[in-house]
């Protein structure tokens, strides 16, 4: 009975805390550094497991959890090169990677665009950002490939919906399974 009731107000407090990240502008999960650039610290600190509790494990709460980071690296429109301003933002992202002990596929990095233009071309796009920071950071910092996946959402996660055409939505994310 306790065990149940401790599981509800666990639950009861990620939604909570949920709906404030939410209400702040930040998805829940998700760690941003806006306009600058995160240290390699700063960047395990965010991949970090959370600490271990034993009644959580006992309840069979622990699963690996997607974390996110979200950086302004923006694209110019219509655009998958990398600006010398983004270059200099994936230096600490290529250096966690060289230090972090992943597996295949265990690191994800998202394209997003703006609502500008037909969905196929958008998303074609995107796949087109995430695959040329992978290369960038593959070519620059030695990064494995086969850690690294890709996705391209096109403007299907909207950063400012409030404004479809605004180059936030031009980005790319960043995100990790970590095991709890």
């Amino acid at each position: 009975m306790i065990a149940r009731k401790l599981k509800t107000i666990v639950l009861a407090s990620a939604v909570l805390w949920g709906s404030v990240a939410l209400a702040q502008g930040v998805a829940p999960g998700v760690v941003s550094f806006g306009k600058r650039s995160p240290s390699v610290d700063e960047l395990k600190k965010a991949f970090a497991p959370e600490p271990k509790s034993s009644s959580l494990q006992s309840m069979g709460l622990s699963s690996p959890v997607k974390k996110t980071i979200e950086m302004e690296l923006l694209f110019g429109f219509g655009s998958a090169d990398i600006s010398p301003k983004v270059r200099s933002q994936l230096g600490a992202i290529g250096e966690f990677l060289q230090s972090a002990q992943l597996g295949p596929g265990e690191f994800l990095i998202e394209g997003h665009t703006d609502a500008v233009g037909a969905a196929d071309l958008n998303r074609s796009l995107s796949e087109r950002r995430a695959q040329s920071v992978k290369g960038f950071l593959v070519g620059q910092y030695k990064v494995n490939p086969s850690v690294i996946s890709t996705a391209g959402r096109g403007s299907e996660q909207l950063k400012d919906a409030q404004n479809p055409a605004s180059d936030a939505n031009r980005r790319v994310e960043f995100s990790m399974m970590v095991k709890e």
